[in-house]
């Protein structure tokens, strides 16, 4: 499989009902910091909304931060919800089981 892997970015929004992540290009280990960054200072009970719509790939990097952002956010009571996730995407976030964890909207 011919992923492209080139390093992504992070675009943050945060409003009194939710904090607003777009992720752009790949989204890898190389994110990990920027991507930290825009929650760490959340209290657990936030609404995360991560907009997926312009990431090209994501690796066990990227899966490994979502699973680190649900622990944040509450576990089980975490309320994160994935936006906008294409296909291909989509499918290795099902492979990995992931549509049991997070809201697909």
């Amino acid at each position: 499989m011919n992923m492209n892997l080139a390093s992504g970015s992070i675009l943050v929004k945060r409003t009194s009902r939710d904090v607003r992540i777009a992720i752009r290009g790949a989204f890898t280990h190389s994110l990990r910091r920027e991507f930290r960054e825009s929650y760490y200072t959340c209290p657990a009970n936030t609404h995360y909304v991560l907009d997926f719509s312009e990431v090209s790939a994501i690796d066990s990097g990227g899966i490994g931060m979502l699973l680190i952002l649900r622990k944040h956010a509450g576990d089980a009571a975490a309320n994160i919800s994935l936006v906008n996730v294409p296909l291909r995407v989509s499918n290795i976030l099902k492979l990995s089981k992931l549509d049991e964890l997070f809201d697909f909207v």
